[in-house]
C-alpha cells in the first residue's frame, strides 16, 4: 500500500533496449532491489532457469512476440503468487496488455514507463507475495494479484474528470472489487489535521456534479486511527471497537458491521489520504482482501493526489471541465495571425475593432505603467514592455484586440476569467499582476520574463535539443494542469505562448482566450478560436472542446520543437490546414530527425491523437511520460 518500508526483491528485467534497461536497473537498485538484465526472450529464459527471482518485469514488445510466448514459458511453470510478471508495452498497444493479463500476467506499465508508477505496482506485488497462506486463503493464493481487472480499473479513474468524480469514482471501485456496500476515500489535510472527502452516498451517479468538501477531524473514527497508525486495519464489527463513531449510523440508518481502514500514500511515499470500506458481504474481510488492496491502493492514491490541487496553502477539489464551443463551422473563417510563422496575408485577422498603434503607445503611461517598447504584435493584440511606476517593476503589458464597448456584458465575462487565471499562483504559470481599460481596449500586465519565448529560442537555434524541449514542455505541462485543476481551458498553447527565464525555467503565458466551464464564447460565434497550427481538430470542427483541446495543442507544440516545423507545414489555405488537423495522420517526428528518442513518437502520437478519448486524459499524465524522457536525457549526459 505504498509502505514506508522498502522492500527489496530479485528482479529480473527483460528489456531489448539497453538505455531503457540501465535507467529501470538504476531506481531499481536505489529502491533496494537486486537486480538482473536480459536483453532477449533466451537470455531471459536461461537466466529464469539458472536463479531465483522474486518478480520479473516483461517487455512484450521483442521481436516476433517472443515476450508473449516467455509469459507462456513462465505460466507453465511458476504460479501467479510465486513468480509475479509486470509487463510492459507501446501505450497504443492496449490489446497486447488484455492479452498478457490473460496469459497470467499480475500487472503492468505503459511505455515510456512511468518510474514512480512502475515503483508502486513492483511494492505491492511483492508485498502480495510475502503474504502467509492461511487456511482461509488456500483455495484462493494460486491467483494471488490476479484476480483484479486492473487495466479497467485504470480507465475508469482515468476517464472520472474533476475532484468529486474522482473521488467517487476510488469509492465506486473499492465497493465493487472488495464485495462491500460502501466504501469512502479522505484527503488528509496535513496543515489542519483534517480529513476531507464528499458525499458518496447518495442516489447520485458518480458522474455528477462537484460537491462540498466535507471536513473531520484526522484523529475521529476508523479512518483516523487508520491514518495515524499508517497501517491497514480490520474490524470485523465496528459496534465492538471503541475507535468507531457511530454518529454516522445514527444520522442515516445506516448499520457498519465489518470495516477495513487503510493508508494511502502518494507515489514518492508521502501519506496523503485513507480509505474505508464498509460490510463485505458475506461477512468480515480477510488476507484475500488485503491482497487486492495492496495493489488498489497506489491506484487510488494516484487518483486522490489529482482530485485535489492546494491554493494558498488550502486543499481545494479539482474542477469539473464541461465542455465549451470552439467554432462555428469549418468554413473558411477568418483566423488570428500566427506571430513568427508565416507571411501569409490568409492568416491575418480582418474581422477584429481596430486598436491604436502599439508604437505610438511608447512613451506613455497608462494607468500606473510607463510604456518603454513593444515585444511583440499578434492576431489577438500586442505585448509592451512597461515599467509599473508604483512599486518600480518591470512587466509585460498585453492590450487585447476586443471591443468591449459593443458588448459590456462579454467585457465583464472576460475580465472574470482574467481574475480567475491571476489566482493560479504556479511557479510555472506567468503571474497576472493587474486588469484595466485603455481607449475601449482591455489590458492585462503580466509577469516579465528575461528568457524570451519559445518561439525566439527556435528561431535563435538551428535545432533546439531535444532534452532541452522535453524540459520546457514539461514546465508548461505543469502551468497547464494548474489551469486545468481550476477548470480553465488555455485554447491557444503554442511556442510562442511559453515564457523563458533565464535559469531555464519555462511559464505557461496568455491566457487571453482561456474561458471556464460553462462560459460562452468570448471571440462570438464564427470565429476560431486558437492558433491554426496548433488546434485540435474538434476545435477546428466548432465542436465543444475541453481540457483535452489543450493537450493537442501542447502535443502539436512539443512536434515544433523537436522538428523545427509545425505538425502541418505548407497546406495551400487555412482550410486545408484545419481538414490536416482533422483528417491526415499524426506526424512522426523521427520522420525529420531519426536521432529523436522513440519515445518522442509514442508522445506526439498520444497527445495528438485525432480523438480526444485516445489522448491523455490529463497534462499530468503527459508529463509523466516526458519525465521517463527527461531521465534518459539525463543518463545520456
Amino acid at each position: 500500500m505504498g509502505s514506508k518500508a522498502s522492500r527489496g526483491g530479485r528482479v529480473l528485467v527483460i528489456q531489448p533496449d539497453p538505455m531503457s534497461s540501465a535507467l529501470l536497473s538504476e531506481h531499481l537498485l536505489a529502491d533496494g532491489h537486486k537486480v538482473w538484465v536480459a536483453e532477449s526472450a533466451q537470455d531471459g529464459a536461461k537466466q529464469l532457469e539458472d536463479e531465483t527471482f522474486d518478480i520479473v518485469l516483461l517487455d512484450l514488445d521483442l521481436a516476433d512476440r517472443q515476450g508473449f510466448d516467455l509469459l507462456r514459458q513462465i505460466r507453465s511453470t511458476y504460479i501467479p503468487a510465486i513468480l509475479p510478471v509486470v509487463v510492459s508495452s507501446a501505450r497504443e498497444h492496449s490489446d497486447a496488455i488484455v492479452e498478457a493479463f490473460a496469459l497470467g500476467a499480475n500487472d503492468y506499465v505503459t511505455k515510456p514507463i512511468n518510474l514512480p508508477v512502475l515503483r508502486a505496482r513492483i511494492q505491492a506485488l511483492l508485498a502480495v507475495r510475502a503474504m502467509p497462506v492461511t487456511d482461509e486463503t488456500s483455495d484462493s493464493f494460486p491467483f494471488a494479484a490476479t484476480e483484479v481487472d486492473l487495466p479497467a480499473i485504470d480507465q475508469r479513474l482515468q476517464q472520472a474528470e474533476g475532484g468529486a468524480r474522482k473521488l467517487r469514482s476510488i469509492c465506486d471501485i473499492l465497493r465493487d472489487v472488495l464485495d462491500a456496500e460502501r466504501a469512502s476515500v479522505y484527503r488528509y489535510d496535513k496543515a489542519r489535521h483534517e480529513l476531507l472527502t464528499v458525499v458518496a452516498h447518495s442516489d447520485e451517479s458518480s458522474g455528477s456534479n462537484e460537491s462540498l468538501l466535507i471536513r473531520m477531524s484526522a484523529d475521529e473514527g476508523l479512518a483516523g486511527s487508520a491514518l495515524r497508525a499508517d497501517e491497514l486495519q480490520i474490524v470485523p464489527d465496528a459496534y465492538e471497537d471503541d475507535r468507531f463513531n457511530q454518529s454516522f449510523d445514527q444520522k442515516t440508518g445506516f448499520r457498519t458491521r465489518s470495516v477495513i481502514s487503510f493508508p494511502l500514500h502518494a507515489y514518492e511515499g508521502e501519506l496523503i489520504g485513507v480509505a474505508q470500506v464498509l460490510n463485505h458481504r458475506d461477512g468480515a474481510f480477510n488476507e484475500e482482501h488485503v491482497r487486492m488492496i495492496e495493489q488498489l491502493a497506489p491506484r487510488c492514491a494516484g487518483a486522490l493526489s489529482l482530485a485535489f490541487f492546494e491554493a494558498d496553502s488550502e486543499l481545494e477539489l479539482a474542477k469539473t471541465i464541461e465542455a465549451v464551443p470552439g467554432i462555428d463551422s469549418l468554413a473558411d473563417t477568418i483566423l488570428p495571425a500566427i506571430p513568427g510563422i508565416a507571411d501569409d496575408t490568409r492568416l491575418q485577422a480582418t474581422a477584429r475593432p481596430e486598436v491604436k498603434n502599439p508604437h505610438a503607445l511608447v512613451g506613455k503611461t497608462i494607468g500606473r505603467y510607463r510604456v518603454t517598447q513593444v515585444l511583440g504584435i499578434g492576431g489577438q493584440g500586442f505585448v509592451l514592455d512597461a515599467e509599473d511606476e508604483l512599486i518600480g517593476r518591470a512587466v509585460a503589458l498585453k492590450m487585447v484586440n476586443i471591443d468591449y464597448s459593443k458588448n459590456p456584458l462579454t467585457r465583464e465575462r472576460f475580465m472574470n476569467e482574467v481574475r480567475s487565471m491571476g489566482q493560479i499562483n504556479h511557479p510555472n504559470t506567468v503571474a497576472i499582476h493587474d486588469v484595466g481599460e485603455y481607449d475601449d481596449a482591455l489590458f492585462i500586465v503580466m509577469e516579465k520574463g528575461d528568457g524570451g519565448t519559445a518561439w525566439k529560442l527556435m528561431k535563435e537555434e538551428e535545432r533546439v535539443p531535444w532534452h532541452r524541449v522535453v524540459d520546457i514542455v514539461s514546465d508548461a505541462c505543469n502551468g497547464l494542469d494548474a489551469a486545468h485543476r481550476r477548470g480553465m481551458i488555455h485554447r491557444d498553447i503554442k511556442p510562442d505562448n511559453i515564457l523563458l527565464l533565464s535559469d531555464g525555467t519555462a511559464k505557461l503565458t496568455d491566457f487571453g482566450l482561456a474561458l471556464a466551464p460553462n462560459t460562452e464564447d468570448i471571440a462570438g460565434s464564427g470565429r476560431i478560436v486558437g492558433t491554426p497550427h496548433y488546434m485540435s481538430p474538434e476545435q477546428c470542427r466548432g465542436e465543444d472542446v475541453d481540457h483535452r483541446s489543450d493537450i493537442y495543442s501542447m502535443g502539436g507544440t512539443f512536434y515544433h520543437m523537436l522538428t523545427g516545423e509545425p505538425p502541418y507545414p505548407e497546406r495551400a489555405s487555412v482550410h486545408d490546414l484545419l481538414t490536416s488537423h482533422c483528417d491526415d495522420p499524426v506526424p512522426d517526428p523521427r520522420a525529420i530527425d531519426a536521432d529523436l528518442p522513440a519515445e518522442c513518437t509514442a508522445i506526439v502520437r498520444t497527445s495528438m491523437a485525432k480523438k480526444p478519448g485516445d489522448r491523455y486524459a490529463s497534462a499530468v499524465e503527459m508529463l509523466q511520460d516526458l519525465t521517463w524522457l527527461r531521465e534518459l536525457a539525463r543518463r545520456a549526459d
